[in-house]
């Protein structure tokens, strides 16, 4: 995992710290815009806070809170996700999480949501040196709280990445749950390592809300050439494959591999012929394809799949 961006520019008020620089001055420096207010009486400079991508912010208001020592910390939800990187659809909540004693119960306040749990303990870890969930914790915790499509992408990543179907299963008989517990179970059935990124996830998702039929993941094809390659989704019955370009294939030297962006192009053209070449049509989508409501479910449709009602989120 890569270090927190920025965590060795956060100061904090409420006393003369090792930095040198008191709460006075923070607050002044915030108002000129020169610092940026975190939580828990933190503060960072606004140009490291402005060159942060949304993960990687959830990551440094985690570690804020826990540095600043006026809480008991235990990252839990969104913020243990963001401190394990795990791949992300939903925008942020704007808010911090942890685990809290049943005594305390759950609540919002200053910031923090506070999740009430009987044991403080169980499947806690130390991320970055932070308290936190362990990965099989947070992708159940995200499944129980979060949408469809935001729990089957971060389940999915967690079992390419970290962790198997019985260690999930293990989790959530030990977590043991009172509320939530069937929507996790949805998810865990649904999850499948094999999905090959979160684009990929998405995808699967989204059909499963519109009730398409379910693909087969990564099957190989080959002609007499030899092999052709892995497929990301296969409807055998209705004879189509369907692909997920997110386009890095194109930019990112190692898939390039020495080869033109306009190379990568040709070679991709002369995949999906082959393809096309064993009986079988052929569709694209892209990220664009995938933010905009409805049209992967109209593409398919159009591509004569069937869908059904659709499961709830």
């Amino acid at each position: 995992m890569q270090r927190i961006a920025g965590r060795e520019h956060v100061r904090y008020s409420g006393h003369r710290n090792r930095y040198g620089v008191d709460a006075r001055t923070l607050r002044r420096q915030a108002l000129r815009g020169e610092m940026t207010k975190l939580r828990c009486g933190a503060f960072v400079d606004t140009a490291v806070w402005e060159s942060l991508d949304p993960q990687q912010r959830m990551r440094l208001e985690a570690a804020a809170v826990h540095d600043s020592g006026r809480v008991r910390f235990i990252a839990s939800h969104a913020s243990a996700a963001a401190l394990w990187e795990v791949p992300r659809i939903g925008a942020p909540d704007g808010l911090v999480h942890t685990l809290t004693s049943a005594a305390d119960g759950t609540r919002t306040e200053n910031g923090l949501r506070k999740h009430a749990v009987a044991d403080l303990d169980l499947h806690r870890v130390l991320v970055h040196g932070i308290p936190c969930t362990s990965i099989e914790r947070t992708v159940l915790d995200l499944a129980m709280t979060e949408p469809f499509v935001d729990a089957v992408v971060a389940l999915d990543w967690a079992l390419r990445e970290h962790t198997s179907e019985d260690a999930l299963h293990r989790a959530l008989e030990e977590l043991d749950p009172m509320r939530g517990r069937a929507k996790a179970e949805r998810v865990l059935a649904f999850g499948d390592g094999r999905s090959g990124s979160v684009g990929e996830s998405y995808s699967r998702a989204l059909m499963a809300e519109h009730g398409f039929p379910v693909p087969v993941l990564q099957q190989r094809f080959d002609d007499h050439r030899g092999l052709i390659g892995f497929v990301d989704f296969f409807w055998p019955d209705f004879s189509l494959i369907g692909e997920f370009d997110g386009l890095v294939k194109y930019s990112d030297l190692s898939m390039l591999r020495g080869r033109t962006p306009a190379d990568a192009l040709v070679d991709e053209k002369i995949r999906e012929d082959r393809l096309r070449s064993t009986g079988n049509r052929c569709i694209r989508w892209i990220w664009a394809t995938l933010r905009q409501r409805g049209a992967l479910a109209a593409q398919l449709r159009a591509a004569g799949l069937p869908s059904s009602a659709a499961i709830r989120a």
